[in-house]
């Protein structure tokens, strides 16, 4: 998407091909709903600032949990004090695991977002997303799934799993580092703001305003 030139359009066709191949990998609809990120830090970050502040109000609330990475911890406890919505935080189980008993108690109809791992990062813990998936959407919330531990080792499924947003990183699952993956429902992507302005992702610009190029490219800077 650089340049007209016979080399800027095999480049490009290679790099939307690995789009289409990370979107078959995921078993995503299409592969609009996959954004090129520097990795899951940074493609949570784009949910979190580009999404959820966007669209939490006062008295909303937030759950995540003890096994959550930094990553998916610190931008939800940066989002709750700047939006006034309430943090929950889930604790683990005697046998090391998330509390479902504990998430289904904390779950109710203000809970607007849910930021949860699926593999731990320290105890290797598996989370059932699909569970917490079924049980948010009953109430009307949305799910963001860290897969940074689990896209190397586990099967994913986005549409088995309904899944809402998904971050992995590549340096995971054998790619070079620097190199990460958004993905998310089209609805839900539409409603994402770019955090990062720059090539690429415009379209028209002018001296005071600029327009921008439609998913995935508008949030590729």
């Amino acid at each position: 998407h650089r340049g007209m030139y016979r080399l800027a359009h095999q480049v490009t066709e290679q790099y939307e091909a690995v789009r289409q191949a990370t979107a078959n990998f995921i078993n995503a609809q299409d592969s609009s709903g996959i954004i090129f990120t520097s990795g899951t830090t940074d493609a949570l970050n784009l949910v979190a600032f580009g999404y959820a502040e966007k669209q939490l109000q006062p008295d909303d609330e937030i759950i995540i949990s003890v096994l959550e990475h930094h990553s998916n911890f610190i931008p939800w406890q940066r989002v709750a004090r700047k939006t006034g919505a309430k943090l929950k935080i889930v604790g683990l189980d005697d046998q090391q695991n998330l509390d479902m008993q504990q998430f289904s108690e904390l779950l109710t109809e203000k809970t607007k977002l849910v930021a949860i791992t699926l593999v731990s990062n320290v105890l290797g813990s598996i989370v059932d997303a699909k569970q917490i998936i079924e049980q948010t959407h009953h109430m009307g919330g949305v799910v963001v799934l860290d897969a940074a531990q689990a896209v190397g080792h586990l099967p994913l499924d986005v549409q088995k799993l309904d899944a809402d947003f998904l971050a992995f990183s590549g340096h995971k699952m054998y790619g070079p580092t620097g190199v990460g993956v958004l993905y998310g429902k089209r609805n839900l992507l539409e409603q994402v703001e770019p955090l990062r302005f720059g090539g690429e992702m415009a379209d028209e610009v002018d001296a005071q305003t600029a327009t921008f190029q439609p998913l995935p490219l508008r949030l590729e800077a």
